[in-house]
């Protein structure tokens, strides 16, 4: 039998190398090199590493091609089609592990033109304004065109247009009255000015329509209803003073029904009579108020009151254009109109010597 003591020491070799031999095995299997090609070009790596190492050390960049239009303009820089990665031939991703003679070649993307779409558009009719009066009206409606486009999905470039229906226009027909009536308006009130138009007004004996304008209404909502019980027109001016010829639907109706219900909470009635500010008016407009029961009315005489202070020039401008049937368009709010309430008084005497009577502008709208 084996003394102890040389057991011992058997052991502890045994030991020392069977360590050494898993030491060596890890060092191999870690360290191990091996060559493998990439784009053409020999490489040394660990044996265990990927293709996204090998791109790595060798500094192949994956780059994606461009987007263009069809016309070979960029559209989009590195929008087009994804790099390829081949191994051995075969398509990979860069998580594959290399082995030793492995061959790997990258591509970079394409360069892709986009697509284009063909479709069919709805072409607005254009509109036609006969005439220069205050009463407006749409006397026949327009068809709007048809035409196909070839567009590009990304660059929405169009590259071509079919006429396919030419649209007929919308005609709107402006006119006046041609009696010897005509009708007093202010805009953009209520305002501290106002009591003392009406105040000249209920003095001479002389209706008029005001133009209300709801941000104002909520300022001064007593001096509207003075307005109204004194027996003045009221009309809507929308609630902002947004100019509404380039409006959609929703937000033209927004701006009047807003208005509409200020107005009918301060008087207890509705107005049937609006002005656009500014004068700026569309097709769209114009069958929007009127589904809302209202009548348009602009204006055939404007002494531009909103910037002339001089009461003498406005009360000439307004005397020399004034015509049968004309609609005077003059303001009480909107700034200090201090030259409009002075100049109110000699308009309305010199008018009168010639020989107009003031009306509302219901019997204007209902004189031949």
């Amino acid at each position: 039998m084996m003394p102890a003591k040389k057991l011992r020491r058997y052991f502890f070799w045994a030991t020392v190398i069977i360590v050494l031999l898993i030491v060596e095995f890890f060092l191999y299997h870690s360290y191990m090199k091996m060559t493998v090609v990439a784009n053409g070009e020999a490489l040394v790596l660990r044996k265990g590493s990927t293709v996204k190492r090998a791109l790595a050390v060798k500094s192949i960049a994956l780059k994606r091609g461009d987007l263009l239009d069809r016309d070979g303009r960029l559209v989009g820089r590195g929008k087009g089609g994804y790099p390829v990665i081949l191994l051995n031939g075969r398509r990979a991703h860069l998580t594959y592990k290399l082995k030793q003679s492995d061959k790997i070649a990258v591509y970079s993307g394409q360069d892709l033109h986009e697509r284009v779409s063909r479709k069919i558009e709805v072409t607005k009719p254009p509109v036609d304004v006969n005439g220069r009066g205050s009463f407006v009206a749409v006397t026949r409606h327009g068809v709007p065109g048809l035409k196909e486009v070839e567009i590009g999905e990304k660059s929405r470039k169009v590259f071509s247009e079919k006429i396919i229906r030419e649209p007929s226009p919308t005609i709107i027909g402006r006119f006046d009255k041609q009696a010897p009536k005509i009708a007093l308006t202010f805009d953009d009130g209520p305002s501290p000015l106002t009591p003392q138009v009406l105040a000249i007004l209920q003095e001479k004996k002389v209706p008029a329509a005001f133009f209300v304008v709801g941000l104002q209404i909520k300022k001064h909502p007593e001096i509207l209803r003075r307005v109204a019980e004194a027996g003045y027109d009221v009309g809507n001016h929308t609630f902002s003073h947004s100019f509404l010829s380039q409006a959609t639907f929703q937000e033209i109706a927004r701006e009047l029904g807003q208005n509409e219900d200020l107005i009918k909470k301060i008087t207890g009635k509705n107005s049937h009579w609006f002005r656009p500010p500014g004068g700026l008016f569309s097709s769209l407009l114009l069958d929007t108020a009127a589904a809302k029961g209202y009548n348009f009315i602009l204006w055939s005489v404007d002494p531009n009151d909103w910037v002339q202070s001089n009461s003498a020039l406005i009360e000439g401008s307004v005397v020399q254009e004034t015509r049968p049937g004309s609609v005077i368009l003059l303001h009480d709010g909107g700034g200090n109109q201090l030259g409009t309430v002075l100049a109110l008084a000699g308009i309305i005497d010199n008018l009168r010597a010639k020989g107009y009577t003031f009306v509302s502008l219901d019997e204007l709208y209902a004189s031949p």
